[in-house]
């Protein structure tokens, strides 16, 4: 859980006020009360179900698993794009939010595997997505 909080926050850490996405104010509830909802509420109860239901006994079994995942949050995110309540900012688009998800489950799951490994890969995709998406690194700002 906690892994997946500081991947959400060295988010806004890193690319600043450069946001790839953002959420709209919906009724009380702004941007950043949203962020922090889906961190710390929403993200560690995703982390809790997606590892308590691991399945046991294949690979088949555990690719089935990610990609259910996967397909929960990419319908939650057509959702509030259709509803209007998020909106893609430097080129981040629906397919990049595919992509990015289909990305973190695995890697979540390598996480819970393998920590160090995981940590790894996540500095690899952070760069890559700075690099993609022109988002100057932070020491260079």
């Amino acid at each position: 859980m906690l892994y997946m909080i500081l991947c959400s926050m060295l988010y806004y850490f890193l690319v600043g006020g450069q946001l790839l996405w953002e959420y709209t104010p919906v009724f009380w509830v702004t941007h950043w009360g949203a962020e922090l909802l889906l961190s710390f509420v929403v993200f560690p109860c995703t982390v809790l179900l997606f590892l308590d239901r691991l399945p046991h006994g294949g690979k088949l079994r555990l690719a089935r698993h990610l990609l259910y995942w996967a397909l929960v949050y990419m319908l939650a995110e057509q959702a509030a794009v259709q509803l209007h309540f998020i909106r893609y900012h430097r080129g981040w688009s629906f397919a990049w939010s595919v992509f990015f998800v289909c990305t973190m489950f695995p890697v979540l799951y390598l996480h819970h595997r393998r920590p160090l490994a995981a940590y790894a890969v996540s500095v690899c995709l952070i760069v890559f997505y700075m690099v993609w998406f022109r988002i100057p690194f932070p020491v260079f700002r």
